[in-house]
């Protein structure tokens, strides 16, 4: 059953890429303010610390997190955002 949900949680989150190395999860709520968002994992980097450009958005409904693959391609802090459904790991 926890594979079940876990699967269900994959439909609920996006990855977000080419972000700027500045942004914080305070731009991203912003950016998504119209949005139930659960959780934000912006990735860093293991070794610096440094965010590596990427991170995951999960959203509270697999529709929110539909209409969040719509930006894909706007720019935010000067950089196009790449959106795509997240994938499994």
């Amino acid at each position: 059953m926890n594979h079940i949900n876990n699967t269900n949680n994959n439909m609920n989150k996006i990855y977000i890429g080419n972000l700027s190395f500045n942004v914080t999860t305070d731009d991203l709520t912003k950016l998504f303010s119209g949005y139930n968002i659960v959780n934000i994992n912006l990735i860093n980097d293991r070794i610096t610390g440094r965010l590596r450009g990427f991170g995951f958005i999960e959203f509270a409904s697999h529709e929110q997190a539909e209409k969040a693959l719509t930006l894909n391609g706007q720019e935010f802090l000067d950089r196009p955002l790449r959106i795509s459904p997240a994938k499994p790991r």
